[in-house]
C-alpha cells in the first residue's frame, strides 16, 4: 500500500471543529500514540525509517512538509496543515519532515515501541 491522505469525519460548530477517528477507519489497530510539540522554526524531524510499524501522522496545529521515500528512491511529498486530513504510511518508508514553529504533530502506530525497529542510515536501509 502506498502513502496517502485519509479524510476524517469532521464537524464544525460555533465553538470550534471536531475531527474523529472511528474504529475500522484506519488500515491498522493503533497500539501506540505520541506527539511532538514546542517545535522550533523549520524543525527537522525524521531522518529514519520504521521497519516494523505502519503510521498515521496528524498535524494538530501549524504545518509540516513530509517527504517519504521507499528503497527504490520513489518519493511522496505531503503538506500537513489540517487535523481533519491525516497521512497514512506503511512500514519501510523513510521519513523526512520539516515543521513550522509552534506546530504540534501526533503519530499513531501499529506496534509498540519495543516491537518496532528503527534505521537511521539510508544506505543501510536500502541494502536490507
Amino acid at each position: 500500500m502506498e502513502p496517502h491522505i485519509i479524510h476524517l469525519k469532521t464537524s464544525a460548530g460555533k465553538g470550534g471543529e471536531l475531527s474523529v477517528i472511528d474504529e475500522g477507519q484506519l488500515p491498522f489497530q493503533v497500539k501506540r500514540s505520541y506527539w511532538i510539540y514546542n517545535l522550533k522554526e523549520d524543525a527537522q524531524r525524521g531522518g529514519h525509517v520504521h521497519l516494523n510499524s505502519d503510521r498515521i501522522l496528524v498535524c494538530l496545529q501549524g504545518e509540516a512538509q513530509v517527504k517519504l521515500r521507499n528503497r527504490q528512491g520513489e518519493e511522496w511529498n505531503f503538506t500537513l496543515n489540517d487535523p481533519g486530513k491525516v497521512l497514512y504510511f506503511p512500514q519501510q518508508f523513510w521519513i523526512d519532515m520539516t515543521c513550522m514553529q509552534g506546530s504540534i504533530m501526533m503519530a499513531l502506530t501499529s506496534c509498540s515501541y519495543a516491537e518496532d525497529k528503527l534505521e537511521t542510515d539510508w544506505d543501510k536501509f536500502c541494502s536490507l
